[in-house]
């Protein structure tokens, strides 16, 4: 079965016929609850997210696997620096998306992660089951700020 996230703009619904009313009603209520429940939800947090993604199960095609997420903010980081921290997400199964921007010392905005022109110019971004690590190329400008988005499997 296929459904959309877009609702028909008119329906319409016979009030002379009870019977035919409360189906065109209940079938009424299916299609909005599919539709606002297939949204994404466009919330980003510091605090773990439901994010509203379903992913498909090989292991199971009828039991879809739910995706969260979690922002982290980041604090100025010099060139040729090597950071870890604890991203405090248990259990972490998978991983469905790393990505965010950080401001430059230049100053401008990047995408995470980076990778410029120049050689050792990059901002690299890994995670483990304990902790995201980010690394800076000696040839980078260095963060001064930003924020890491996370998108994950908890199962």
């Amino acid at each position: 079965m296929t459904v959309s996230p877009l609702l028909d703009t008119y329906r319409n619904i016979p009030v002379e016929d009870p019977k035919q009313l409360r189906q065109i009603l209940t079938q009424t209520y299916t299609d909005v609850a599919n539709a606002v429940n297939f949204k994404e939800i466009a919330q980003y947090q510091l605090t773990e997210t439901l994010t509203g993604q379903q992913y498909y199960n090989v292991v199971n095609p009828l039991q879809p696997r739910f995706t969260y997420r979690k922002c982290f903010e980041l604090l100025a980081t010099p060139p040729g620096a090597a950071i870890a921290f604890a991203h405090n997400i248990v259990p972490l199964t998978g991983v469905t998306y790393i990505g965010g921007s950080f401001v430059s010392a230049v100053p401008d905005f990047r995408p995470l992660p980076y990778v410029g022109l120049a050689a050792n110019d990059y901002v690299s971004v890994r995670v483990d089951l304990v902790n995201i690590m980010i690394d800076l190329g000696a040839a980078t400008s260095g963060i001064a700020s930003g924020t890491l988005v996370l998108e994950y499997f908890k199962n």
